[in-house]
């Protein structure tokens, strides 16, 4: 057996070049796309359904919240209930999330039970019948967390600055109130999901120890489903100038501040994003990015401070994101502009471009060490 001296580091090498091996792809009848990332020794099965029906192609503010959410709870034969009893019973993990693109169906399904678990689940995903009970309780729950979240700068932020990006040519844009939840009627679910799952607008991600017959039987469900209208992309168009002056919602009495620095930026498949990625991972992308050592370590403005970007199609939306001691936000917010100042005229010494490039390679292994996490990256590659 081999000894490990635990009192010495061990040595550091360099990442050796390597492909993941991509996923098998099917595509049904109907055009929509099946990416299969196989594993034999995995039996739980994953998978993602990821359509394109988030608030950027609502007709109605906050439709495809409503929607997604309850699908689960507007199977035409069993109540919510009965949906919960069953799905435990066959240990289903079942979650649905909402971005401002996607809306996505993530279900852990044990092997075993596959047959008998994915006809009933595509039943109400493909034929909700939308109840006004389960509507009316959830928009109570809304209406509840709207008058919570309206108390934490944290939350106002963020729609404040989405506003301010796309300003009244989207839903995404509108600042969510009390009207938005309670005009949210059963027809508007339907209206949504119609014009949202469809074929056209429908992605598949599948891993683990998946066989033909199973492959074969989610590709009869799924190419039932009919053709509908590709949703379009999201397109630089859409975005509004933000203001260049600073934009407030002034809350009395409140300890902190929250505060986005953001502005539109380079598209995903531009020749430089990935310089601009790396660029912006060590202003601001990690724990020892220079914002960190800055506002955190230096200055004592905050316990955390980042950067990112929100792409789209052709373009994105860079955003620097904190929160502050009130009485030092606009100290805070003036570090942040020299820290960008100081990235246009000091060059990047070979050690701390040596760091990050070290810490994003080996946070994109993490992504893409097993089928799962793989599968996940994968995803949203392929947007």
């Amino acid at each position: 057996m081999c000894q490990v001296d635990r009192s010495k580091a061990p040595e550091i090498k360099d990442f050796t070049l390597f492909k993941p091996q991509k996923p098998e792809a099917i595509v049904l009848d109907n055009g929509i796309p099946i990416k299969i990332f196989k594993n034999p020794q995995l039996d739980l099965l994953h998978f993602t359904i990821k359509i394109k029906a988030g608030s950027l192609y609502e007709s109605k503010k906050n439709a495809s919240v409503f929607c997604y959410l309850l699908l689960k709870e507007s199977s035409k034969q069993h109540s919510s209930s009965e949906v919960d009893e069953f799905l435990d019973y066959y240990g289903v993990n079942y979650t649905a999330s909402l971005s401002i693109e996607y809306a996505s169906i993530n279900l852990v399904i044990p092997k075993q039970n596959f047959a008998k678990v994915i006809p009933y689940i595509f039943d109400f995903l493909a034929h909700p019948v939308f109840k006004e009970q389960n509507i009316e309780i959830m928009r109570k729950r809304k209406l509840t967390d709207l008058a919570h979240n309206r108390g934490k700068v944290s939350y106002c932020a963020s729609p404040l600055m989405l506003h301010h990006i796309f300003g009244n040519s989207c839903k995404t844009g509108k600042i969510l109130d009390e009207n938005d939840i309670n005009s949210i009627t059963a027809e508007d679910l339907y209206e949504h999901h119609r014009k949202t799952f469809c074929a056209e607008n429908i992605r598949i991600f599948a891993a683990g120890n998946i066989d033909e017959e199973k492959c074969g039987l989610l590709s009869n469900l799924f190419e039932t489903i009919p053709h509908g209208i590709a949703l379009p992309i999201v397109s630089s168009n859409l975005m509004a100038i933000p203001s260049s002056e600073p934009i407030l919602d002034i809350h009395q009495e409140c300890l902190q501040s929250s505060f986005y620095i953001c502005r539109k930026s380079l598209g995903y498949k531009e020749s430089n994003r990935m310089d601009f990625n790396i660029l912006s991972t060590i202003l601001g992308g990690y724990f020892g990015s220079r914002l960190m050592s800055n506002l955190r370590e230096t200055n004592g403005y905050t316990y955390g401070i980042s950067c990112d970007s929100l792409y789209f199609e052709d373009s994105s939306v860079f955003y620097i994101e904190s929160e502050v001691n009130v009485d030092v936000t606009r100290q805070a917010i003036d570090e942040c502009f020299k820290e960008m100042e100081r990235l246009c005229h000091e060059p990047v010494t070979t050690e701390e471009l040596r760091l990050v490039q070290n810490y994003m390679a080996g946070q994109l292994l993490r992504k893409v060490d097993n089928s799962v996490s793989y599968m996940s990256q994968y995803s949203r590659w392929d947007d």
